[in-house]
């Protein structure tokens, strides 16, 4: 873990571990390491939710309790894999809209 996280305005790059709307919190892998990030951070960048492998570009604190996200400056979601993306129905299935969806 690179220790160097005394310049705040030194801007890096993770990707996202985990992250619970429901708790409002979430970690990132940085550098082999950790990073805690809470909600405060999204709504200051005017985001509502991170998801599993986005990559961010942040930067980082020290604190007596581990590194923590100190702001954030980018959201980068990666593409859908190719194979997963339907241009046609398969027999007995039809397009539809999603309306409304829960993840919790």
């Amino acid at each position: 873990m690179n220790n160097s996280y005394n310049n705040q305005h030194d801007r890096r790059s993770g990707k996202v571990k985990w992250y619970s709307d429901r708790k409002g919190y979430g970690f990132i892998d940085l550098d082999g390491g950790e990073v805690f990030i809470h909600r405060s951070a999204l709504i200051a960048f005017g985001a509502l939710r991170l998801q599993a492998e986005d990559i961010i570009t942040i930067t980082v604190r020290e604190t007596d309790r581990g590194l923590v996200v100190d702001q954030l400056f980018g959201i980068e979601r990666p593409p859908i894999p190719e194979d997963l993306l339907a241009t046609e129905p398969d027999e007995g299935e039809e397009f539809a809209e999603v309306k409304f969806f829960n993840d919790a």
